[in-house]
């Protein structure tokens, strides 16, 4: 999250697909590293979702270190797909949306937000790195042209807006999938199973530690009354420790 406008259009996107939201089950944020604030906020029955965030670097917030364009989620997983403010900050913004395209499905909802015409530079080594300490090498600002001219939108969308926010330099999208995946595959067959076969390597470390974590917990739950116990004789024995 950024600021105040983007934060509205958020809300209003929200206001206005109330019912998709509520009934979502599977969403995907591509940027998803807490810096000011997360879209998780604005996630009514957020506990009832399979939430998969994504960043380059690790933070609060990123489930999986996986570049937005090369997560191999499976065509149409996503009711919900997301990024915001970040794809000013990635060179190869195309792909990542191309991505989120193919791992959406029909009548799901894409929603973006990006830095657009007037918006000063940020997340830079020139500006400051705190906005964006994963890619501070790069910026550059999208505006509409850019957006639209960048992919067919009538070719993967029943519905769609664009809208520029010239006072805060924003540009939002929002739009509601068709059924088409044609030329959404952005890497070959064989590099997507490589891929694939990597990502499952971290899936199944991160549940190893989680399962490690609740077996701990578990243990710490069962011990504890034990704990006391021995703590009452030590005391009543008079044994300082």
């Amino acid at each position: 999250m950024a600021h105040q406008a983007q934060e509205e259009f958020i809300k209003n996107c929200f206001a206005r697909f109330n019912q998709r939201i509520l009934a979502s089950r599977n969403i995907l944020e591509v940027g998803s590293q807490d810096i000011n604030g997360s879209i998780k906020d604005y996630f009514p029955n957020l506990d009832e979702k399979k939430w998969v965030g994504l960043d380059v670097g690790y933070g609060k917030g990123v489930d999986f270190t996986i570049p937005g364009e090369l997560v191999q989620l499976p065509n149409g997983w996503a009711d919900i797909a997301i990024s915001s403010e970040c794809f000013e900050h990635a060179k190869n913004w195309t792909q990542i949306f191309k991505n989120m395209i193919r791992i959406t499905h029909f009548n799901s909802l894409i929603i973006l937000t990006f830095a657009g015409k007037g918006r000063a530079a940020h997340g830079t080594i020139d500006s400051e790195t705190d906005s964006s300490p994963f890619t501070n090498n790069y910026y550059k600002n999208i505006n509409l042209i850019n957006f639209a001219s960048s992919c067919e939108l009538d070719k993967y969308f029943s519905k769609y807006a664009i809208e520029t926010n010239l006072l805060d330099g924003d540009t939002y999208f929002w739009g509601i999938r068709n059924n088409s995946y044609a030329d959404t595959e952005i890497i070959s067959n064989e590099e997507s199973l490589a891929r694939v076969r990597g990502q499952l390597g971290m899936v199944i470390e991160k549940n190893r530690i989680i399962e490690k974590e609740i077996s701990f917990i578990r243990g710490s739950i069962y011990l504890y009354p034990i704990f006391l116990k021995i703590m009452k004789l030590l005391k009543k024995l008079r044994i300082k420790i």
